[in-house]
């Protein structure tokens, strides 16, 4: 499936290349190609900064760092050691902003099971005997050699 999909991908690709290499060197309409590829490519990157502007406009700033600690430390605090007991979750800003108060209900949040690794099946090893372990030697090693 991947590799049709490739190959599709890759077939529209140098299809593409070649009809806008026609276009731009040899149709009548060389100028007007050229034209549509710079606004094109122009309005994309205006596109793409008008859309961040965007995103920074409609994003609510972050809380302040110490406000984040002190709800941090008073979570813990009424957590015992065991984090068994159910605590209160922070309330969200947004809902704050809007002027409705959202406590979050009493939750136990138990931590996640530890997922064990699958282990590969073992593969079945023939064990050498004892005629495949012995080492074999090059004749001329075996030979007694007295010093001159």
């Amino acid at each position: 499936m991947n590799r049709a999909i490739g190959v599709g991908l890759m077939a529209v690709g140098v299809i593409g290349i070649l009809l806008y290499g026609w276009l731009v060197f040899f149709s009548p309409w060389q100028v007007l190609i050229l034209q549509l590829t710079a606004f094109v490519a122009v309005a994309a990157v205006f596109g793409i900064l008008a859309w961040v502007g965007y995103a920074l406009i409609t994003t609510p700033p972050p809380k302040p760092i110490e406000e984040i600690e002190k709800e941090v430390q008073k979570a813990l605090e009424e957590t015992p050691a065991n984090g068994r007991e159910p605590r209160q979750l922070p309330s969200r800003r947004r809902h704050e902003k809007q002027g409705e108060e959202r406590r979050g209900a009493n939750l136990y949040i138990p931590t996640p099971p530890r997922r064990r690794r699958r282990q590969a099946p073992r593969r079945k090893t023939r064990r050498p005997t004892s005629a495949t372990t012995e080492r074999k030697t090059p004749a001329a090693a075996t030979v007694n050699k007295t010093p001159p």
